[in-house]
């Protein structure tokens, strides 16, 4: 488990109407089961890899109204297809064989492509005869 001696209590978000903002608390309890969960390592996580899936959107030179593909629907791939959505992609694939990630890329938006059911490349082409605007294959792990 992660633990940190200094744990602060507020953030600073520059150029923020307010300035600064609560950290929302460490811990969340279910109220189907009443169990409490820590959600420490969620918010360290997202500040990685929320910021690392829209950095790869910068350098795929994504614009307002492109296209994108992402191919992977892990962490860091469902963040930069939520990131592309927050930055006006006007659609956004998400191609992957796991049930569970092509669920959530299909909460955040994007359009779900299982590469085990046919050919990703067609599956898509289909929907985008054009092509696509911008492709992205970026993972925080090798």
């Amino acid at each position: 488990m992660l633990t940190s001696k200094f744990i602060a209590e507020y953030l600073w978000v520059p150029f923020a109407d307010d300035g600064l903002i609560p950290i929302p608390s460490f811990n969340y309890t279910d109220p189907a089961t009443n169990e409490t969960t820590s959600l420490l390592n969620d918010y360290v996580m997202l500040s990685d890899i929320f910021a690392t899936g829209g950095t790869a959107l910068d350098f795929a030179g994504l614009k307002l109204g492109d296209t994108v593909a992402m191919f992977g629907a892990g962490p860091v791939r469902l963040m930069a297809a939520y990131s592309a959505a927050l930055r006006g992609a006007s659609r956004v694939y998400s191609v992957d064989c796991v049930p569970e990630r092509l669920r959530l890329a299909k909460l955040i938006g994007a359009i779900p492509i299982n590469y085990e059911d046919t050919d990703p490349v067609d599956q898509i082409m289909a929907l985008e005869p054009s092509g696509i605007s911008r492709s992205l294959d970026c993972g925080g792990f090798e």
